[in-house]
């Protein structure tokens, strides 16, 4: 989604430092359509602003996964 933000060597702590932007989860196959979108966004965000770490966007998968 943004490999420019995500550097080549990176330690634990590191992954909860960076976020993917709002803007950019809406546009995923999955969200694309849902008019709730933002309001997921932000639920699941660790800071509420809609913009998620890895570990925001695993918990929001992991929330509407058939498994």
């Amino acid at each position: 989604m943004e490999p420019k933000k995500v550097p080549q060597v990176m330690t634990c702590d590191e992954s909860h430092t960076i976020s993917i932007p709002m803007d950019k989860i809406e546009k995923m196959a999955e969200l694309k359509e849902n008019p709730f979108k933002q309001r997921i966004c932000k639920v699941f965000s660790h800071d509420g602003s809609g913009d998620m770490t890895f570990d925001d966007f695993l918990d929001m998968l992991s929330v509407f996964s058939e498994q």
